[in-house]
């Protein structure tokens, strides 16, 4: 795998971190449906723009935009409407572990839709 695409790998996860803030702080709802739905809009967008600036300009934006897409998309669909919750109130608290956990349980959600988007390094 080549080290723009690890690079992409990464950034999806902190995008999901992101997310996490703008859906709880900018969503304007406390429904896990409302949340869930800020988490996905916000984590996909920084996911497309940070992608965009890490990867080669050669790789097409559809190709980023579908990885950025399913990843966000399945990511959030993976967790639990109490997850959801719990990842919330962590947020609120500053606890990171909950995040931290997270990451290693996204990595071959990522990986699939990597390959998926034809992302290959």
């Amino acid at each position: 795998m080549n080290k723009g695409i690890m690079v992409a790998i990464a950034v999806i996860v902190g995008a999901v971190i992101i997310g996490l803030v703008y859906g709880m702080t900018k969503g304007g709802g406390n429904d896990v449906a409302t949340i869930r739905s800020n988490m996905i809009k916000s984590s996909t967008a920084e996911c497309n723009r940070s992608t965009r600036a890490a990867i080669p300009q050669s790789v097409p934006d559809a190709r980023i935009e579908k990885y950025c897409t399913c990843s966000s998309d399945r990511l959030f669909a993976s967790l639990t409407d109490e997850e959801i919750l719990q990842l919330a109130e962590a947020e609120r608290t500053g606890n990171t572990e909950l995040a931290n956990q997270m990451v290693a349980r996204s990595m071959p959600i990522l990986e699939a839709c990597r390959a998926e988007a034809d992302l290959q390094g």
